[in-house]
């Protein structure tokens, strides 16, 4: 026999489940506010220390060592001294011990051609000779040359030390020359200039084409500067571009003293010159992403703006959402209330 339910027992059993929804729903929603509290607390700590490396490294790379401008203010007077003419590059054959194709054309035109035409001096730098330049001319730099993880960062290193010691023209190996005789450069400045380097896009100094005087004191102030700046900066790419390349170099600039023996050299004044061509085989995977986001910074600024106004739309969506159903259950709780109140009555 099917046994009577009463209706109060029928209403106090679905209290009860209700109630124990009402529960396991809250315990839910707790755990879940405890997660994204904890989630937030490591995202906020992980971007607080890192930002906090990367602020440290910058003072270290902008402060860096007092004692160089004091060897600077004491050093050589190279107003009467010309520049030489010769030509610097380098290749340590790493990666690969064949020189790529493309390079190797560049590297013939300026070594053969080029050389012989306006009668420069060509020198092809290998990872023995610079080496052995640094140990007996830089001693003090070899612990911090010998430190460095990355092919790149040596050869940066090299450059610095081959111009302060014989002066010249450094050029990279991926740029190529247009014909025309690079003295039309530097025979125009004063003679106080020492150093010359050219502006980049959109701001900073490159570091592919440099042309100085022997024994130049902003060299000297960069290699001194080696040994602070030789420091982490999160990724292999920020490394090298910090501690020993564009970036680095851009510093060292902004916080070097003697600005009358620098000359940066404008995009229309040197493209007559010289021409790029593909390069950075040094850049790993995140060099990659980080080179494609720079040369599509325009792009990422647009899709982010559109990306955040969908967000904020989607955020003011869901409270008017959240407030009419809130208000909707108004409603029904007041008008069930009167319907009982009328059949009370």
């Amino acid at each position: 026999m099917l046994q009577y339910l009463s209706p109060s027992l029928v209403a106090s059993s679905r209290v009860s489940r209700s109630k124990c929804t009402c529960n396991v729903f809250r315990s839910m929603t707790s755990r879940h506010r405890k997660c994204r509290c904890i989630l937030c607390l490591l995202i906020v700590t992980s971007i607080s220390v890192l930002c906090s490396v990367i602020l440290v490294n910058i003072w270290r790379l902008w402060v860096g060592d007092s004692t160089c401008h004091t060897q600077i203010d004491t050093g050589l007077d190279l107003t009467h001294v010309e520049f030489p003419r010769r030509i610097h590059q380098c290749f340590f054959g790493v990666d690969s011990l064949k020189m790529p194709a493309r390079f190797g054309r560049a590297k013939y035109v300026w070594s053969k051609e080029y050389s012989l035409k306006f009668g420069y001096n060509y020198t092809l730098w290998n990872a023995g000779m610079v080496e052995r330049l640094i140990r007996n001319d830089y001693p003090w730099l070899v612990p911090t040359y010998s430190s460095y993880g990355h092919w790149v960062r040596r050869v940066d290193a090299a450059k610095y030390a081959i111009l302060h010691k014989y002066g010249g023209i450094y050029v990279d190996l991926d740029i190529r020359t247009s014909g025309k005789d690079l003295y039309g450069i530097f025979s125009k400045l004063s003679n106080r200039t020492s150093m010359i380097m050219y502006k980049t896009q959109p701001a900073g100094v490159g570091g592919d084409f440099l042309i100085a005087k022997p024994g130049d004191p902003f060299l000297w102030y960069i290699l001194c500067g080696l040994l602070s700046a030789n420091t982490w900066w999160l990724l292999p790419y920020l490394t090298t571009m910090m501690s020993t390349g564009p970036g680095y170099l851009t510093v060292r600039e902004r916080t070097f003293k003697r600005r009358d023996t620098l000359h940066l050299l404008t995009s229309r004044e040197l493209d007559p010159y010289i021409r790029h061509i593909r390069g950075s085989t040094w850049h790993q995977l995140d060099g990659q992403v980080i080179w494609w986001a720079f040369s599509h910074i325009d792009k990422i600024i647009c899709y982010t703006a559109v990306v955040f106004m969908v967000v904020i739309c989607l955020f003011i969506l869901k409270l008017l959402l959240k407030y009419s159903r809130k208000h909707q259950y108004v409603q029904q709780l007041v008008t069930s209330r009167c319907h009982r109140i009328r059949y009370c009555k």
